[in-house]
């Protein structure tokens, strides 16, 4: 099966505080750092030249509503009110109108990694559709290059370079 291609990367010099989201439908560079509560998306990888202390969701679903390239769902209308013409004419009934086609099926990525260069203290971070929330005994005190990347249906974490 092939991997899914994706666009160029997006390079943003920024810090993500609370709240705040940042997402790529390519691969994303972050130069600053994420701050609890904020959150980076990218269809493809993700590098934070800075710190990590919220959340990283790489390889997620490509062609999604995210990337605004697949129609969103919406709610079907309601049915048409039906209209009693006169005895003489009968009764004019409408149908209602079909409902939106499904959004296109998503891929995700699971080859991508997240890569962070400075402090490793993330609440939760994705590879794909694995997701794998943290607790402050896991990540807590990691320093240096960190990679998170999927092996075997597994979310791996492993400090590069020592």
């Amino acid at each position: 099966m092939s991997q899914p291609t994706v666009p160029a990367t997006k390079v943003v010099v920024a810090t993500v505080r609370a709240g705040q989201q940042i997402h790529s439908s390519s691969n994303l560079v972050l130069i600053g750092s994420v701050n609890p509560g904020g959150e980076v998306l990218a269809d493809g990888d993700i590098t934070i030249y800075g710190s990590l202390k919220g959340r990283a969701l790489a390889g997620m679903a490509l062609n999604n509503a995210f990337s605004g390239t697949a129609p969103k769902a919406t709610a079907p209308k309601p049915p048409r009110p039906v209209i009693e013409a006169y005895p003489t004419m009968g009764s004019r009934k409408t149908a209602p109108p079909p409902p939106p086609p499904p959004p296109p099926a998503a891929t995700e990525n699971k080859s991508a990694n997240i890569f962070v260069t400075e402090e490793f203290d993330a609440e939760m971070v994705a590879i794909g559709d694995m997701f794998l929330p943290l607790e402050e005994k896991v990540t807590k005190g990691r320093k240096g290059v960190v990679r998170v990347r999927l092996e075997d249906d597994r979310i791996v974490i492993e400090t590069l370079g020592g």
